[in-house]
């Protein structure tokens, strides 16, 4: 048995004799949601049944049902044929033979689930089309499909068989903004990596907030990419609104102890590190972690499950460019690329000391991730861990209406 496995065990068997003591999730997440039904009206397997458009947390979620069966590798051949969202006057959202998402050519970063041959969901950040809270999104539906008998275009039929939905007008879902609360629910355990979520990583901060917090805030920002920041609970106080900010981002957040001492054999005080680290994110932001990073990686079977208990699954890294030791931004950015691989989660520090080495250096990573085809991710995303968000301002929840037919 591996080192990793006999700690898991452990990890279970503390989690156990220590009886239930999980924290709760917070409560359940927002959503809203608009659907409409299509009547059969053209032949082929894509005759749109039924197109979706859907306010999930902070997410942005399009599906789309087909009468028939289809795979995205058959979109390929022969030409002509798509699946694609159309969102106002944006750029198609169109499925690609690889089953990602394009606009223009050009990758979407989302997350494509095909839960039947029949059906594609596409969930996706608003801010990556461009859209804010109070934005009214638009949304329809087009197929198109060449080949068989019925769908060959000939001179007496020079048309493929092209499927719309709505037949007239669109789906409208105004966006709420939303704020994160917390994620979950979680079981004791240590987190390294996440290989199964394909090309997506994870970039993390540790020892934040700290006087280099806003500079990588602006990076992130400018490059539309979320972050998990793992923080230091003395270092909250006076620096809330760089905590609110991290959430309105988008990012994720993780308790790193009150004061980053070395917790492995803590006992009682390990557990009162956690819980005022907590209560200060909690204060600042009003976001519960679901996530705790042991200072200097330092674990132990007691430790992990005391933060199981306190409701936060334990994280680690598998890629550390050793950015806490200043080696330069060149250096940062060589160890990163030359390290990452699919589902890792990335190590790096915004607080703890000066940190302008990592903040110069995470613009080139972020391109060079990018043009080898990764995607990012927080923490909780990679993890498939459901985000918990409310509306930030008091908005009257309305039930979602029934599909309507056309």
């Amino acid at each position: 048995m591996s080192r990793r496995a006999i700690l898991l065990a452990a990890v279970a068997a503390v989690a156990a004799a220590a009886g239930a003591r999980a924290v709760p999730p917070p409560a359940s997440d927002f959503h809203d949601e608009r659907t409409v039904v299509d009547g059969a009206d053209t032949a082929g397997p894509l005759d749109i049944v039924s197109l979706a458009v859907a306010q999930d947390g902070d997410m942005l979620v399009l599906a789309l049902r087909t009468r028939g069966r289809w795979t995205p590798a058959a979109l390929a051949a022969p030409p002509g044929r798509s699946v694609c969202f159309v969102l106002g006057a944006t750029t198609p959202l169109c499925l690609t033979a690889d089953g990602r998402l394009s606009a223009g050519g050009a990758p979407v970063t989302a997350e494509v689930a095909r839960t039947s041959r029949r059906e594609v969901r596409v969930r996706l950040a608003p801010t990556n089309l461009g859209l804010a809270p109070g934005a009214e999104v638009s949304v329809g539906a087009r197929t198109t499909w060449v080949g068989g008998r019925r769908c060959r275009p000939t001179a007496a039929r020079p048309r493929p068989c092209v499927d719309v939905a709505p037949d007239a007008g669109t789906l409208s879902l105004r966006l709420v903004g939303v704020r994160p609360v917390g994620c979950g629910p979680v079981t004791p355990g240590l987190v390294l990596d996440a290989p199964a979520a394909g090309r997506t990583v994870a970039l993390t901060f540790d020892d934040g907030p700290g006087e280099s917090t806003p500079e990588v805030l602006r990076v992130l920002e400018a490059e539309r990419v979320p972050a998990t920041f793992f923080l230091i609970g003395r270092e909250v106080a006076g620096r809330e609104a760089v905590v609110r900010r991290m959430l309105a981002d988008g990012n994720a957040l993780g308790d790193h102890s009150w004061d980053h001492a070395d917790l492995a054999d803590a006992g009682p005080h390990g557990e009162r590190e956690l819980t005022e680290t907590n209560a200060a994110i909690v204060r600042a932001s009003g976001y519960q972690p679901c996530l705790f990073r042991a200072p200097f990686g330092a674990t132990s079977p007691a430790l992990i499950a005391e933060a199981g208990a306190l409701g936060m699954l334990t994280v680690g890294w598998d890629v550390d460019p050793r950015d806490w030791a200043r080696p330069g931004a060149d250096a940062i950015f060589k160890r990163i690329v030359s390290a990452v691989h699919p589902g890792a989660i990335v190590l790096m520090h915004d607080g703890g000391g000066p940190r302008e080495e990592t903040a110069a250096a995470l613009p080139r990573v972020i391109a060079r991730l990018r043009a080898e085809r990764y995607d990012f991710a927080t923490v909780p995303q990679l993890l498939g861990l459901p985000v918990i968000s409310t509306p930030a301002a008091h908005t009257r929840r309305r039930p979602p209406p029934a599909a309507r037919r056309v």
